[in-house]
């Protein structure tokens, strides 16, 4: 199968544009793309193509030390994603945890986790018992830490070390 890359760039352009566009009629009127002389494949495949390749899912992995005087020993810690909103700049801003869209995952005994099937976007990570009474991750200056999470990725956030 031979592509020229006029055609492609073409191709491209038309993905990206039918794909932001919500009006249905207009992704209609242009059924079928000619790609080369010979070869002509419908849009409707296309965008198909392009929607089974893109996955919105990424993962969150790393290691926690935890001072355990901050909670008992026996006490079963979990790792708990917070979704971050962004404010007017970019250090501005809140977290909110939901416990409908929020992942969790228990701290293994050597500190490891991985949250994964979590959706694209920017995330808090918390640590604690239960949400409620648990404590978000931060930087060695106090500032809270934002997780930037992308599709297909598993960000590591490395060791990280929690002392009260």
């Amino acid at each position: 199968m031979r592509f020229h890359i006029k055609s492609l760039s073409i191709l491209f352009f038309v993905v990206i544009f039918s794909s932001c566009n919500n009006d249905q009629e207009n992704a209609t009127q242009v059924l079928n793309l000619k790609m080369s002389h010979t070869q002509t494949m419908s849009l409707t495949q296309i965008i198909e193509t392009q929607v089974q390749n893109r996955d919105p899912y990424g993962s969150i992995r790393g290691r926690i030390y935890v001072q355990r005087d901050i909670w008992d020993e026996d006490t079963q810690l979990s790792v708990f994603t917070s979704n971050f909103f962004k404010g007017s700049s970019d250090q501005d801003g809140f977290f909110l945890y939901d416990s409908g869209t929020s992942k969790q995952v228990n701290l293994e005994k050597d500190g490891t986790f991985e949250l994964s099937h979590i959706v694209q976007g920017d995330y808090v990570i918390l640590i604690g018992p239960t949400p409620e009474y648990a404590k978000a991750l931060t930087w060695e200056n106090g500032e809270t830490m934002v997780i930037h999470v992308e599709g297909n990725r598993v960000t590591d956030i490395g060791t990280i070390q929690i002392s009260d």
